[in-house]
C-alpha cells in the first residue's frame, strides 16, 4: 500500500473517529436536554392544573356569595 494513501487513511479515520466522539457527546447532552425540557413540560402541566383547581373555586366562591347576597337583598325586600 502506497504510504500517502496509508497516511490519509489514518487521518480520514481519526477524524471520523473524532466526529464520532463528538457525535455522542451531543446525543447525551440531547438526551439530557429533552429530559429537562419533560421535566420543565411536567411542571407547566402541574401549574395549569393548579391554575384551574383555583379559578374553579373562585367560581364557587363567586357563584356562593352571588347566592347569598341575592337571598339576602330578597329577604330585605319582603321585610320591607
Amino acid at each position: 500500500m502506497d504510504p500517502l494513501l496509508a497516511t490519509s487513511m489514518a487521518q480520514i479515520m481519526a477524524k471520523v473517529k473524532e466526529l464520532g466522539t463528538r457525535f455522542g457527546s451531543f446525543s447525551e447532552r440531547e438526551a439530557v436536554n429533552v429530559e429537562k425540557m419533560n421535566q420543565a413540560h411536567t411542571c407547566i402541566e402541574n401549574i395549569e392544573a393548579h391554575l384551574k383547581e383555583i379559578e374553579a373555586t373562585i367560581s364557587e366562591d363567586n357563584e356562593t356569595r352571588a347566592r347569598t347576597l341575592g337571598g339576602s337583598s330578597r329577604s330585605a325586600s319582603i321585610r320591607r
